[in-house]
């Protein structure tokens, strides 16, 4: 069964224009070996993240990028939107889970019939959009554990663009995390498998439930 090629959109772009530059060639080619090192899926997810929050913490120490970043804690309108993960990270996730994480398996396991498409995903309604692990409060229940997308995802223009209630993304203007997506770009090439976060995560969980007998939580 061929694998559809699945990368987040604004770290494919990235990636697309600086490929070839020495600096950020360099950044992805060192990323990719010390994930290939990894024998486990989780371990690296883990260094992905911890690689990315190095690169994006070194943004924020910027006084300049504090002020001009709009997202504010509680601020969950880029949730309701398709984000993409790696087999690895969607393992990740999924360990969480089983490990007693909060999860909305009924709205996951209905986001995840739209798979990869987001043409399906942006036909539920926003409030069945939310990611599965958005809390009643706006709060991720996984933010120590969340998507390398979600960790570079900054916004510098108005926060009232990030709102998709009618079913479509609008352009907003993002930081600049030109090498946390080098990182993220290294991830997802290395990774046997990526897709919508949904869709993969519905997957890691029937897996792990074949070979757990942790069915409860596929049937919750």
């Amino acid at each position: 069964m061929e694998v559809k090629i699945f990368f987040p959109a604004i770290a494919y772009k990235t990636y697309e224009r600086l490929k070839d530059e020495k600096l950020f060639k360099k950044l992805f080619r060192q990323t990719k070996k010390k994930l290939r090192l990894l024998g486990s899926p989780i371990p690296r997810a883990v260094l992905t993240h911890k690689l990315i929050d190095i690169e994006i913490n070194q943004l924020f120490e910027d006084p300049i990028v504090k002020e001009n970043v709009t997202c504010k804690k509680s601020c969950s309108a880029c949730c309701h939107t398709q984000v993409s993960v790696t087999r690895d990270e969607a393992e990740l996730l999924a360990s969480k889970v089983l490990g007693g994480a909060m999860v909305d398996l009924g709205r996951l396991r209905l986001l995840a019939e739209a798979g990869n498409e987001s043409e399906l995903f942006y036909q539920f309604s926003y409030e069945q959009r939310a990611c599965p692990f958005l809390n009643s409060e706006g709060a991720c229940e996984v933010y120590e554990n969340r998507p390398s997308v979600c960790r570079t995802n900054h916004v510098i223009s108005e926060a009232e663009l990030c709102e998709t209630r009618d079913g479509v993304e609008k352009p907003v203007r993002l930081l600049n995390t030109f090498k946390a997506d080098m990182i993220i770009m290294a991830a997802f090439k290395t990774s046997q498998e990526n897709g919508s976060l949904p869709f993969m995560l519905w997957k890691a969980l029937k897996r792990r439930s074949k070979s757990t007998n942790e069915q409860v939580v596929i049937k919750a």
